[in-house]
């Protein structure tokens, strides 16, 4: 499930499997087969493609491409044989190629990056720069298991544009596809080139810069206003309604609201705790995908997978069902609390609330990604990994704005896809009405829906997972047919519903049940919460003991539909006991830990942190340029920098992306009546103020929804 296995580091883990295969596996056919990818191999040395013209029955390859790009590359030629610096630079950078299995020349990388990079010349009348690329050529018999993978890095004339030079490999695939007669083999080949375009020359560059100046520009404005306020008008009375406002999206204010320990009242402090640490596993999770992707020995992996020590790592997609539990919870129990003291619900607040609350911090992340994070470093591993996500995002853009990126353009869901989770909880959250409004206003008919979708939510996965022989195993559920089990059955809701209805269940019962329950009651709900835990941890040894074997003779189908149907329910309902226990002061050392008044600023900014946090990893690893040795405390210690990085840049994205349209919204909405009262430097709300709540931004989390209407 993309929960437990993002797509970018899925594919992380399949090249790991084909390391196991070619290790160890396939031995039959290991002969014949590399002896014949290595010759194709050699044949695509990058500098063979420039030069030679051969690869296409005879004909130039090349001369299918732009008449710029041909020109270029004749110019090339012409200059190769005459022995020019330029020329004899270019195919320099563009010699090398190496298997993907054994450790990676990082110093080749960057030499042929930058080397690419600094070509500039011009022949006649036309300017010629070079274009630095990387390829990844996959080579597959008709088995369907990958069996010898390889990098090429290239440089290629300005004048050939990435479509032209995609175009020339896609033809290289094709043509040796063809060429086999013996053996069934198949080329699987991606391409990722550097940008060419001076970036404050793109007018998407200037449009963004543009944007986010002016933003800024706004926001220290009204810091400027909310200091002058604070000196001028210890009081805090302001007469004037316009400086009044502009003081709320004060950096200062907003920064003070965030970083409140204080506990708004009705507040179930249990919930912050629970949320940031489930934070915390995401970025563990996140961590150990980019980190392993940069590792020097591979091998080391396969006894690690197999041992308790990746138990954490592996089973961390259930921190996504947490959300989902804490969603469905704090969306329940707040609507069915308003709906008890009869105030109407307004099906458009209730949803451009839900709306405005996600998008601005989801559109100020694709921003930033197709515009502005491509111009901030330099180095092959960086343009690689994040001018893929540019090419992503560029394409998926609108889709992730309206929350349906796992239905449309679903090829291009590497764009940000730790975010899958966004367009399911949506999802979900249109159809919540159906659901809450008859708990509110029929409870039994309410409860009887709720039932049957919980059945639904049960009998679905399971049916999906043996129909497609999709397994929840990380290592082998994505054996076969990666996207589609990615986009199919981990990222879909009617497969993830499970952990919100219970949420759903759990905020009806806590609505309801106003008196204090019997502590033998209270016992059991422990034991039930130490049991699915303990289901959930150690069940997943079964698919670690099949790491390394056959997938097809090793599906358990039985097995495969149990998990599928319960996994996520189990740990749903160990996280629902917890947060019953804890609201009746049953929760004793887990209750006080979960509480720590630090988790609430910690809480506010989970949002932001769960947007930003893969970026700042990707960023941190990207801009690496020696390869990591493997070991579990290396990757622990890193583990706990890049939480340091991600609470830093979540606090920042929150005050700029996230509480500048909390404000304005409620600003929209009249809420903006009282205003906080400044004494000595610290901001007071009366508690009976109706906006206090509001004002504290007690809620700032992608699970929370504020459901005032």
């Amino acid at each position: 499930m993309l929960s437990r296995v993002k797509l970018r580091w899925a594919m992380l883990i399949i090249t790991l499997q084909f390391s196991f295969i070619f290790l160890g596996q396939c031995k039959t056919n290991e002969t014949s087969v590399l002896s014949q990818a290595k010759k194709f191999r050699q044949k695509l040395n990058a500098v063979n493609l420039l030069m030679e013209n051969d690869f296409d029955h005879g004909k130039d390859i090349w001369a299918s491409t732009n008449t710029e790009c041909y020109n270029q590359i004749k110019i090339l030629r012409s200059a190769n044989a005459s022995k020019e610096t330029w020329a004899q630079q270019m195919l320099q950078a563009s010699s090398t190629n190496t298997s993907r299995f054994y450790k990676i020349n990082r110093i080749d990388e960057f030499k042929s990056y930058y080397e690419c990079s600094s070509i500039s010349t011009k022949k006649n009348d036309l300017e010629i720069g070079g274009r630095y690329c990387k390829h990844d050529l996959d080579i597959n018999v008709n088995t369907g298991s990958f069996i010898y993978v390889t990098e090429f890095t290239s440089c290629y004339p300005t004048g050939c544009s990435e479509n032209d030079i995609e175009n020339v490999w896609k033809k290289l695939e094709t043509n040796f596809t063809l060429s086999q007669t013996h053996n069934a083999f198949e080329v699987h080949g991606s391409s990722i080139c550097k940008s060419t375009e001076n970036g404050f020359k793109n007018l998407g560059v200037i449009i963004a810069v543009v944007i986010l100046i002016v933003l800024i520009c706004f926001l220290l404005l009204s810091t400027i206003c909310d200091v002058y306020i604070r000196i001028i008008k210890k009081d805090g009375n302001i007469k004037n309604n316009y400086l009044r406002i502009l003081k709320e999206f004060s950096l200062y204010t907003n920064s003070l609201r965030i970083l409140s320990t204080k506990a708004p009242q009705g507040n179930l402090p249990v919930i912050s705790g629970l949320r940031f640490m489930s934070m915390c596993w995401v970025i563990l999770q996140h961590s150990y995908t980019y980190y392993l992707k940069y590792i020097t020995n591979p091998n080391d992996i396969y006894p690690w997978l197999h041992s308790y020590d990746s138990l954490h790592f592996l089973i961390s997609g259930f921190a996504v069902d947490t959300f989902f539990v804490l969603s469905g919870f704090l969306m329940s129990y707040i609507f069915l609390n308003q709906m008890s003291k009869n105030q109407k619900f307004n099906p458009l607040q209730y949803y451009f609330h839900r709306y405005i609350r996600l998008t601005p911090a989801v559109g100020a992340i694709l921003l930033l990604t197709i515009f502005i994070f491509p111009l901030i470093n330099l180095g092959p591993v960086w343009h690689q990994s994040i001018e893929e996500q540019k090419n992503h995002c560029s394409k998926i853009w609108w889709p992730m704005l309206l929350y349906v990126s796992n239905y449309v353009e679903t090829e291009h869901v590497y764009c940000q896809n730790h975010l899958w989770y966004l367009p399911v909880e949506m999802q979900l959250f249109w159809i919540s009405p159906l659901i809450l409004y008859p708990l509110a206003k029929k409870p039994k008919i309410g409860l009887v829906i709720l039932a049957l979708c919980f059945i639904v939510s049960i009998i679905t996965p399971a049916v999906i997972s043996a129909i497609n022989k999709y397994s929840n195993g990380l290592l082998l559920g994505f054996n076969q047919n990666i996207l589609d089990a990615g986009i199919n059955f981990f990222m879909v809701p009617y497969n993830r519903a499970g952990p919100w209805l219970m949420g759903i269940l759990l905020g009806y019962i806590l609505v309801h049940k106003k008196d204090q329950i019997k502590k033998t009651f209270m016992v059991l709900a422990w034991i039930l919460a130490v049991l699915a835990l303990g289901f959930s941890f150690f069940s997943y040894r079964f698919y670690q003991s099949k790491i390394d074997l056959d997938y097809n003779e090793n599906y358990f189908i039985c097995w495969e539909i149990f998990y599928s149907g319960f996994s996520h329910h189990i740990w749903g309902l160990c996280v629902c006991c917890i947060i019953y226990v804890c609201s009746f002061g049953y929760g004793g050392i887990v209750n006080k830990f979960l509480s720590l008044p630090i988790f609430l600023p910690l809480g506010k900014i989970s949002y932001s942190v769960y947007v930003i946090h893969a970026t700042i990893l990707d960023m941190i690893f990207s801009s690496n340029r020696v390869d990591y040795y493997f070991t579990n405390f290396d990757i622990v210690s890193k583990y706990f920098s890049m939480v340091i990085w991600s609470l830093i840049a979540g606090f920042i994205f929150c005050l700029l992306f996230e509480t500048p349209f909390l404000v304005l919204e409620k600003i929209l909405r009249g809420k903006l009546t009282n205003v906080p009262s400044v004494q000595n430097g610290v901001s007071h709300v009366s508690k009976s103020s109706s906006t206090s709540t509001d004002l504290e931004l007690k809620s700032q989390s992608h699970d929370d929804v504020s459901t005032r209407f």
